[in-house]
């Protein structure tokens, strides 16, 4: 009885957390591909613009059905940040308690705290109380954490774990280890090829997004300058800066909107263990 039971609890759980976690990867997909598709745009020069997630969605704000859209936005990224605790907590991906699979679930938590942050953000942009920041976030977040006693050693610690990540999903980008929880088996074998190749392009791309970042939080940390810490749209911007920069922004603007269409994949083909 009290097995039938537990499996019965399970059959419950899986029944709500599989459509709360493909909800959550789905609205993930839409926010990147959208940032993606501006940088482009800005790139060509066919009024588009250089921006983090949270800028990205104020964009939609004035549109029409442009609240409509971003709230059903929020609540995709509120499942997703349920979805991450309950990767974190729960395990179902079998990471383990060895010190890497302990450190990837820490992962899931942190990813868990940054999507229901960026969830407040766009119910906030939703309810008109602002109007989706910019990279004094994370400058805000550095000038904090450097307040902190031990602060610049700190903000070290949040640029390695930027980088950590970052070399993780280049990681995975390069191998394809992502295609073993995907379950695509009806798409013809140059379909699927088609699909890896985008996943691993968006990978590597956020991949190297992540890399600029950790970079200007380690820099912050060095020059005790929180205004030199920054995000996802300041990395991007770095990239425009650059000699050839609008071509390189072409080519990681498509990349972060392979990395959105990654998302949709995993939001479709992902298997959901629980």
């Amino acid at each position: 009885m009290a097995g039938d039971a537990g499996a019965e609890a399970k059959k419950m759980v899986r029944e709500w957390i599989e459509p709360v976690a493909r909800i959550g990867y789905a609205s993930k997909g839409a926010i990147y591909l959208l940032v993606g598709v501006l940088a482009v745009m800005a790139a060509l020069n066919l009024g588009g613009s250089i921006n983090g997630p949270k800028e990205a969605l104020a964009r939609l704000e004035p549109k029409a059905f442009g609240k409509v859209i971003l709230s059903m936005i929020c609540a995709g990224l509120a499942c997703y940040s349920v979805w991450r605790f309950v990767q974190s907590f729960f395990d179902p991906d079998h990471k383990g308690k060895s010190a890497k699979g302990l450190a990837v679930r820490a992962g899931f938590s942190i990813s868990g705290i940054v999507h229901a942050y960026l969830a407040v953000a766009v119910a906030s942009i939703v309810l008109g109380n602002g109007n989706g920041g910019g990279g004094a976030s994370e400058q805000g977040l550095t000038a904090k954490l450097m307040a902190q006693p031990l602060g610049i050693w700190l903000v070290g610690i949040v640029g390695t774990v930027f980088g950590g990540i970052a070399i993780f999903h280049i990681a995975r980008g390069i191998t394809g280890k992502f295609r073993k929880r995907l379950q695509f088996t009806q798409q013809s074998e140059k379909v699927r090829t088609v699909i890896c190749r985008t996943c691993q392009f968006g990978l590597i791309a956020r991949g190297i997004t992540f890399l600029i970042i950790a970079w200007f939080f380690i820099r912050a940390a060095i020059h005790y300058a929180p205004n030199e810490a920054g995000g996802l749209r300041e990395a991007l911007g770095f990239v425009a800066s650059q000699v050839y920069g609008p071509w390189l922004l072409v080519v990681l603007g498509l990349g972060m909107a392979a990395y959105g269409i990654y998302a949709f994949v995993e939001a479709k083909y992902r298997r959901i263990d629980v």
